[in-house]
């Protein structure tokens, strides 16, 4: 992660990616290490009431109770730690052990037993399904999905790095900033990936009509070894998906959501999406949100 020659402005190579060093920074200063990485703070706004969408991952931080817990068994996963959690699952950094000495580290997404209601369970499903059906280096990818003794889950890849949002707080802690040579790195990752997902088929051949729906800066996934990788599809709208958006309903971060959701326009397509990066750029670039304050009344 640190640049070849001392006091050198660090460059990048893709697919790993660089940022500014602090002085005093540890060979694993980018990586989430034993803390809780942040998978979502999504809001789902419905006629000014304020509650947790049905794939929202509103961070608990350590300390908090959990459904869970270490080494306990869900179908042929075992856990280990728990990475975060929200209003309706929490998700585990879990270990698959097959035959023949086999382990695979995932990342698996819980559903909390007490909020498995048949809306929450809808969306799961629909976002296992959306997601088996992509593969490309830049997006998180999903091994599975399944129900084990009234837990239902899905298994995800496992990345070691950290997000972008908490890149950016680290960084702005030591008053310092991505150099451009990064901030264009992410971009192009991230839009390679958007692309992938936008024109994406099913397994007939037919478009997905795919809309990420709550890009953000914990929604990217950043990893020494991969580079970006875009994660919870969890609020994505598809030709395939059985969920959909209630009127009056507003889903979505705000800073984030595009200006004509916010009028009223449920025409959800790939420019909801580019507007989400366009925000994220100028976070990036400038080193705040471009959007602060409180929610409209």
């Amino acid at each position: 992660m640190s640049p070849e020659d001392e006091g050198q402005s660090p460059e990048t190579s893709r697919p790993g990616l660089t940022a500014e060093r602090p002085p005093d920074a540890t060979d694993d200063w980018l990586e989430v290490g034993g803390g809780d990485p942040v998978h979502s703070d999504t809001l789902d706004i419905n006629q000014g009431d304020q509650s947790a969408g049905a794939s929202s991952m509103i961070v608990v931080r350590s300390g908090t109770t959990s459904l869970f817990s270490a080494e306990q068994r869900i179908d042929r996963y075992r856990l280990i730690r728990r990475l975060g959690a929200g209003a309706f699952a929490e998700v585990w950094l879990a270990v698959e052990d097959g035959s023949h000495g086999f382990r695979k580290e995932v990342a698996l997404k819980l559903l909390k037993r007490d909020k498995a209601d048949q809306e929450t369970l809808a969306a799961l499903l629909d976002e296992a399904r959306v997601c088996g059906m992509l593969q490309h280096p830049h997006l998180v990818d999903v091994y599975g999905v399944g129900i084990c003794d009234g837990t239902a889950y899905i298994a995800m890849e496992y990345v070691r790095g950290t997000t972008l949002m908490e890149l950016l707080r680290k960084l702005s802690k030591q008053q310092l900033s991505l150099p451009l040579s990064v901030i264009l790195d992410i971009a192009i990752e991230v839009s390679e990936g958007l692309d992938y997902a936008h024109t994406a088929e099913d397994h007939e051949g037919n478009p997905l009509a795919l809309v990420h729906r709550d890009l953000k800066p914990s929604n990217l996934m950043l990893s020494k070894r991969s580079g970006v990788k875009i994660a919870d599809f969890g609020l994505a709208k598809a030709s395939t998906t059985s969920q959909s958006t209630e009127v009056g309903t507003l889903r979505g971060t705000p800073g984030y959501i595009a200006p004509e959701v916010w009028g009223g326009s449920r025409d959800f397509g790939p420019h909801t999406d580019l507007f989400a990066v366009g925000a994220i750029l100028w976070e990036m670039a400038v080193g705040t949100p471009l959007f602060r304050g409180s929610l409209p009344e």
